[in-house]
């Protein structure tokens, strides 16, 4: 069904993406992520609102080399490489299509994602003391060292990215500097599902921030 969806806006994205409007290039992500991109975990497709452009771009040229999304077991990272390619240009030459999509997915009002798990949010708090050092005392991210923002993240996403890491179907391709960090601190922390569970139930709660500390609203 996520192949066939994929497949589909892909067709209708021929149209579209020499557009450059963001809203017209977004018609195909909206297929699986929603018109609000608030995503559907019933298509694997995260929650799109509260991220940076920067970050955005780094993952759609990612999944567009092949650096994120090529791992067999990787099902979902593999709808993307499919998706990724027709808004970036393999030569990371200035294109009229990755900076207006990612532009106006920064700009979509915040969607509070709501929990799927039974965690524990103040256990999680505890927990995420370990993880603030990169991704921020809230999860507000920190981009000089390319650590995403996660507050607000949807709790499923989160934990089967984490479990993606700790087992090599993420951050194991060459190149992937960002991914390969990512991996070796997941396999190096003892980190249970239930701890999981709780740090993502305390993640959902948290408000993400612009990089001016601005609650995105």
């Amino acid at each position: 069904m996520t192949r066939l969806c994929t497949l589909i806006a892909c067709t209708l994205l021929t149209g579209a993406a020499i557009a450059q409007d963001g809203r017209e290039l977004f018609f195909s992500c909206a297929g699986c992520h929603g018109a609000d991109g608030a995503g559907d975990p019933a298509k694997g497709a995260p929650n799109l609102t509260g991220l940076s452009a920067v970050y955005v771009a780094r993952q759609m040229r990612a999944f567009a080399t092949g650096r994120r999304g090529a791992h067999a077991d990787d099902f979902f990272g593999s709808q993307m490489t499919l998706m990724a390619p027709i808004y970036v240009d393999a030569s990371f030459a200035p294109d009229d299509r990755l900076t207006p999509l990612t532009n106006f997915v920064a700009a979509l009002p915040w969607r509070s994602a709501p929990s799927r798990f039974d965690g524990d949010a103040a256990r999680g708090a505890a927990a995420w003391a370990a993880c603030a050092t990169c991704h921020g005392a809230r999860g507000e991210g920190n981009p000089a060292m390319a650590a995403p923002r996660l507050a607000g993240v949807s709790d499923w996403y989160l934990v089967r990215q984490f479990n993606n890491y700790r087992t090599g179907i993420r951050g194991a391709t060459p190149g992937d500097m960002d991914g390969l960090v990512m991996a070796a601190t997941a396999r190096g922390a003892s980190l249970g599902d239930s701890d999981l569970a709780d740090i993502a139930a305390w993640l959902v709660t948290q408000v993400p921030v612009d990089d001016t500390g601005t609650p995105i609203q």
